[in-house]
């Protein structure tokens, strides 16, 4: 798409991506900076540590005002931005202050863009902040010239080294594994002694020596695409599978006395884990919804960053495992 070159194309542009965000582009653009400073903060706390609240808050704003200007110039969508246009935008701002270009219309709660003196010194740092997603080989985001500012963000909401008072989904798998490795240690030292709802149980998830799983949607690839189920294949099966874990899990009684049965807890845990792809899932459907004649592999490469993949790798892993143990469990005759 090309550039914004008259009141009229701005004015189009702006309705185009109210439409397609539910928002104005510049509370979308403040929206998407907030969450890449608050990413990068995660990351170098001890650079963010030597930061006062209001140079924080100069950056995030001129971070969106860089994010907005970039997608008013490409003529897209917020998300739809590459990080390399954005970065484009910085780098003149760093070399040459603000400049003339268009600014939106701050609002009282958007925060005081720096003041003009330190306007080239503040996009310089904020180089620093974008470059991680921009494709390259040191990158947390895809590959070059695809990556846009929509997919970096959901790569920042799936950085399991990004801390958050929440945690983080890579907190959620190892809590699984947690549990798991203390079932198994209990079923070793005679704790845990595997009962008929625990066999059942195992069998109703459909993963101890079941059929593999059957994908829906979105569709299969087509012929000329490779024969893999896509990621939203993929991780709307594990969605899927998630409320088969928690139904499962109901069947198991508690013990005697009154405590989750290590196998409800395992499952349940497990579960959770599969529930962590919900968010992404949600983000993404829509847009392979809305797609037009794209190939999966293609969509995928300007959608869909690394932490996703890691994401649903590591996940569809622990699910391999749970399905080992839940074989191995309706291998022992019950007490």
């Amino acid at each position: 798409m090309g550039s914004m070159g008259s009141d009229g194309g701005a004015a189009r542009w702006q309705a185009r991506v109210d439409r397609h965000h539910g928002v104005g582009s510049w509370p979308r653009a403040l929206e998407q900076a907030r969450a890449l400073q608050l990413w990068h903060q995660r990351r170098h706390p001890e650079a963010d540590g030597q930061a006062a609240p209001t140079a924080r808050v100069q950056e995030r704003t001129l971070l969106a005002v860089v994010v907005w200007r970039a997608a008013r110039e490409a003529g897209r969508t917020v998300d739809d931005t590459t990080v390399a246009d954005v970065i484009a935008v910085c780098q003149r701002m760093a070399d040459g202050g603000l400049g003339n270009g268009p600014l939106p219309s701050l609002g009282p709660h958007d925060g005081a863009l720096p003041p003009s003196g330190r306007t080239a010194e503040v996009a310089r740092g904020l180089l620093g902040v974008l470059r991680p997603h921009d494709g390259g080989p040191a990158a947390y985001g895809i590959l070059p010239a695809r990556a846009r500012i929509g997919s970096a963000l959901r790569g920042v909401r799936a950085d399991p080294e990004a801390r958050s008072e929440q945690g983080t989904w890579r907190d959620t798998l190892r809590a699984a594994q947690h549990v798991s490795n203390a079932a198994r240690d209990d079923l070793h030292a005679g704790k845990w002694r595997i009962s008929v709802h625990d066999h059942e149980a195992a069998r109703a998830t459909g993963l101890a020596g079941g059929p593999p799983p059957a994908y829906g949607y979105p569709a299969r690839p087509g012929p000329a695409e490779p024969g893999h189920p896509s990621w939203l294949q993929r991780a709307g099966w594990l969605l899927g599978l998630a409320p088969v874990l928690r139904d499962a899990a109901k069947m198991i009684p508690r013990t005697e006395r009154g405590t989750v049965a290590p196998l409800d807890l395992v499952l349940t845990c497990y579960a959770g884990l599969a529930e962590e792809l919900q968010s992404a899932v949600d983000e993404l459907d829509p847009l392979w919804t809305a797609q037009a004649a794209e190939d999966s592999a293609a969509w995928e490469l300007k959608h869909v960053p690394n932490g996703l993949v890691q994401q649903l790798q590591d996940t569809e892993t622990a699910i391999h495992g749970l399905a080992t143990t839940l074989w191995s469990i309706t291998t022992i005759p019950p007490t």
